[in-house]
């Protein structure tokens, strides 16, 4: 894998990390907000685990799936779906 494309997945986790916690700072409702995040994220990817046999793409369920999902929430796992497609 090139230089490049590192670069850009840095800096595309950067930007997801400084998005979710720009989006804590301004809420009111912080742990509701942080608990919704987590909701919706394990959601999507159990989602895309089941329906990824019939799209082709499927995530397994790990430690740094479950992570990246709670974590960010959906826009990890499209961060991950995209992630899967280019390696």
């Amino acid at each position: 894998m090139g230089i490049f494309l590192k670069l850009i997945c840095i800096l595309v986790l950067l930007l997801c990390g400084g998005g979710l916690l720009q989006g804590l700072y301004k809420s009111t409702h912080r742990i509701k907000k942080v608990f919704g995040t987590m909701a919706s994220g394990l959601i999507a990817l159990t989602a895309v685990h089941f329906i990824g046999v019939f799209i082709g793409v499927a995530l397994p369920i790990s430690l740094l799936s479950l992570s990246t999902a709670s974590v960010l929430g959906i826009p990890g796992v499209i961060l991950q779906l995209c992630l899967n497609v280019i390696w």
